[in-house]
């Protein structure tokens, strides 16, 4: 990955006898990473209540960013996956950034292709290879312009949702505009680098831009919920 960005990579679930755990993880990721990564994880063991009584709804993955102290972790969950023992159970998929990185080239971060995710052991191993992104090594000015003109915006518009954004007490709960995890992908994206938070601490950033487009659990807040108008994981 080129500007020298450091990214590290974690999956989450039950593999063997050993029950719920952090493995194939980079070998170099931040052992304090690798503690806040297997805490929110372990905060997702139960699907939301939607999603547990639809069994089609639970086999769609669930796109979540949430944003750390220190990382920021970029991840895809699936909770159609079974243990050893035949017991439903999530496997989690992350690609982690230092939060530095994520101000400075959130594309780079936010719009990676869903290609590079996975749901195995096997697949889901770290490699020495860049993970793909939705628009190859375009320039941010450029996918700008494009995912302007994907998603029918202006960017009068992203500056008056960021603006909505920063002065809600809550972070806004189920937006229901995006059809796809590639859309929320790029309205994030826009978020960040037309309208991007400015003297914000770090606890504010986490609670107003992490998100997720699973249903809302209540036990947890995340940030802004999307609620896709048709399922779906398309790149673009």
């Amino acid at each position: 990955m080129e500007h020298n960005m450091r990214y590290y990579q974690a999956c989450f679930s039950s593999i063997d006898h050993r029950g719920l755990h952090v493995f194939n993880a980079s070998s170099d990721l931040p052992p304090e990473s690798r503690a806040e990564f297997a805490r929110l994880q372990n905060s997702n063991l139960q699907p939301p209540t939607p999603m547990s009584a639809n069994e089609e709804a639970a086999l769609q993955p669930i796109a979540e960013l949430f944003i750390g102290n220190e990382f920021v972790y970029h991840s895809r969950i699936k909770y159609d996956v079974f243990d050893i023992f035949g017991r439903r159970c999530l496997f989690t998929h992350s690609f982690i950034f230092h939060i530095e990185d994520f101000f400075c080239y959130p594309e780079r971060v936010l719009l990676l292709d869903e290609t590079n995710f996975s749901f195995t052991e096997e697949e889901g191993r770290p490699t020495d290879l860049d993970p793909l992104l939705m628009f190859g090594e375009a320039a941010a000015e450029e996918i700008a312009k494009i995912a302007l003109s994907n998603l029918s915006l202006s960017e009068a518009q992203i500056t008056a949702l960021a603006k909505f954004i920063l002065e809600c007490s809550d972070p806004p709960a189920g937006i229901d505009a995006m059809r796809s995890i590639g859309e929320v992908k790029q309205l994030m994206f826009l978020l960040m680098f037309l309208s991007p938070p400015r003297n914000w601490n770090k606890k504010e950033l986490c609670r107003k831009y992490s998100f997720t487009t699973g249903p809302s659990p209540s036990a947890r807040p995340k940030g802004i919920y999307f609620h896709l108008q048709q399922e779906g994981v398309e790149s673009q």
